[in-house]
């Protein structure tokens, strides 16, 4: 039996200060000729960018948006990135030790891996590539088709169970308030990510395990096994551990 690790990309896997963040409004307005409203993704009812770029285009021009659409704000978002990267590439990096502890995974016979993004697969193959993860060797589920982190979960764990239906045990790694909720909402057991070490975030929502990087494997193992699903807010769920 295996343990199916999930990982989130951004703030868990990689982190580029708000850059991407920056370049998504930007490409909206640069294509659309208005401001984008906020890059505080906790005011859209789910955090993937298909509902960011359906919500803010509903906002100006009361329509949806078709997935031919999507696909052209994708390559002016990528491409938006790469000039950005390529004039100071400083702000993109990787969250210490998050690609060792990938590799580590993969190497391990009891792990599985696999990756479940609220962003598009391709812009988060984009960011991955660029700091050397082994994407090759790992499923990657993004928002593409598909508009809650609740699906793109579940069309992960979906993905591995038909190669792999022998798994055991779920546990998903992300960093934000919306992974908490959605791996409640799934009661998947989840382990936190705070790479700015603001770990209170996340443990006022019930999460009993959070980490401010990788770098120490043994307890993040340690933490992948005994995980569970998060608790309520506000403390409710004793026994918090941070690292």
């Amino acid at each position: 039996m295996k343990i199916l690790v999930l990982f989130d990309v951004d703030g868990t896997l990689i982190h580029s200060e708000k850059n991407d963040s920056r370049s998504f409004a930007e490409t909206y307005e640069e294509l659309y000729g208005l401001p984008f409203p906020t890059i505080d993704w906790l005011r859209y009812e789910h955090v993937t960018d298909t509902t960011i770029l359906q919500s803010v285009l509903g906002e100006h021009f009361e329509r949806e948006c078709n997935w031919e659409e999507v696909e052209v704000f994708q390559e002016n978002y990528i491409a938006r990135m790469a000039r950005k990267r390529a004039f100071d590439a400083k702000p993109y990096r990787e969250v210490p030790y998050a690609r060792a502890t990938v590799e580590r995974l993969l190497a391990d016979p009891r792990f599985v891996v696999a990756i479940a993004t609220g962003g598009w697969r391709d812009s988060a193959l984009f960011k991955l590539h660029y700091l050397d993860f082994p994407v090759e060797a790992i499923p990657v589920v993004g928002a593409d088709h598909k508009y809650t982190r609740e699906a793109i979960l579940e069309e992960a764990v979906g993905l591995v169970r038909q190669t792999m239906p022998d798994i055991s045990r779920i546990v998903y790694i992300g960093d934000a308030l919306w992974d908490v909720r959605t791996t409640r909402q799934l009661d998947m057991s989840f382990v936190g990510i705070r790479v700015r070490g603001d770990v209170e975030l996340l443990l006022r929502e019930g999460v009993q395990h959070v980490f401010t990087d990788f770098s120490d494997y043994g307890r993040f193992l340690e933490a992948v096994a005994l995980a569970g699903p998060p608790g309520f807010p506000e403390g409710e769920t004793p026994g918090y551990e941070v690292f």
